[in-house]
């Protein structure tokens, strides 16, 4: 469910609470289930801003430890989740032109000169730092995963309790479960170890590893 059917959803439900003569301390269900459906977008806006920050936060100790391939390599994890995010667009020489991102041919060549191992042991304190990073926005992630499958299971509920309103409910739940699925690949792009999205996600095991 796209963001434009969720207004006209939410539309139609006050027109049918003011045909209806309901005051807005009794809104139709499809209303209160809009309003959390836009609540939640909200959060995950306001959750990838926040992963954008951690990670630019790590890219300067990186820089401020003279780790300059890990700080680049932190950088480009922003893509991941934002793939349009204009400051880390620039930082690495991309122009958008004609709706596309161009990279600078010049600023690609001086990123590459940069290039290092990852894996450098010179990197002391970065594995554990990057670690941490990656934990924590996953934790952000499942927080929304979780609240979408309440949601779904708070949807459920009422379908089965009040059938006059279940086909509205059904929309709403396809739409939560959209959500949660995001939220939870989400998470695996932070942190590819964690066990209960991979989990939720259903992802096979191979030698007791995920794959």
């Amino acid at each position: 469910m796209n963001r434009r059917t969720l207004v006209l959803t939410l539309g139609l439900a006050l027109g049918f609470a003011a045909a209806c003569g309901l005051t807005p301390m009794d809104p139709p269900a499809a209303m209160a289930d809009a309003d959390e459906l836009k609540s939640w977008d909200k959060q995950l806006d306001s959750t990838l801003e926040k992963v954008a920050k951690e990670w630019n936060k790590l890219a300067k100790w990186c820089e401020k430890k003279e780790l300059g391939f890990q700080s680049l390599y932190v950088k480009r994890q922003i893509f991941h989740f934002l793939p349009d995010h204009e400051e880390t667009r620039e930082f690495f020489g991309y122009e958008r032109r004609e709706g596309r991102w161009w990279q600078n041919e010049i600023r690609k060549q001086d990123l590459k000169a940069g290039f290092m191992d990852i894996n450098d042991p010179t990197a002391e304190g970065f594995p554990k730092n990057f670690g941490k990073a990656s934990q924590k926005i996953g934790k952000w992630f499942a927080s929304l995963a979780r609240k979408a499958e309440k949601e779904i299971e708070d949807a459920e509920a009422r379908a089965m309790k009040v059938p006059e309103e279940a086909a509205s409910l059904r929309r709403d739940i396809e739409g939560w479960k959209e959500r949660a699925t995001v939220a939870w690949n989400w998470v695996l792009e932070a942190d590819r170890d964690h066990k209960e999205a991979h989990e939720k996600l259903g992802n096979p095991q191979f030698n007791g590893q995920y794959v």
